[in-house]
């Protein structure tokens, strides 16, 4: 099984070489899109709204209906959207997308801390083997002395 990288504090080896990296991925995006919108219960009308409040500029249901729709080839979801979007609908999902082909996973900053814990942990055990194998390196070379 291959070492899953996260991205938090402390990451390491972000772009390895991976055979089953894909980066065409517009229609998952397109799909996950539409997906978090069915589910949020929220109109197309109210997220356009909502998400131009966020990010200053005006967004239209059109708009949306296009980033979308599989037909509308050309219209792609400009990335300043996306974390507006995930906000607005609660949702991480394409940022799980957008981290896939690069073999990392998005966690939240609650699973984050859980990720340091262990990451601590390991490091512990680490040390205590080590120290264990110290103090019996020592403890040998005491017995020879005496």
């Amino acid at each position: 099984m291959k070492n899953k990288n996260f991205a938090c504090i402390g990451q390491l080896k972000l772009f390895e070489e991976n055979e089953e990296q894909n980066f065409q991925i517009e229609g998952e995006l397109r799909e996950a899109i539409t997906k978090i919108i069915r589910k949020s219960n929220k109109s197309r009308y109210i997220i356009a709204a909502m998400l131009s409040e966020k990010v200053g500029f005006d967004i239209t249901k059109t708009m949306l209906d296009a980033w979308t729709a599989d037909s509308k080839e050309y219209h792609r979801i400009p990335a300043i959207i996306i974390p507006a979007l995930s906000y607005i609908l609660n949702s991480l999902e394409l940022f799980y997308i957008l981290a896939k082909p690069l073999g990392i996973q998005i966690v939240s900053q609650d699973e984050s801390l859980l990720v340091e814990i262990a990451r601590i942990k390991a490091i512990k055990k680490e040390l205590e083997t080590r120290e264990k194998i110290l103090e019996e390196r020592l403890s040998k070379v005491m017995a020879k002395q005496k």
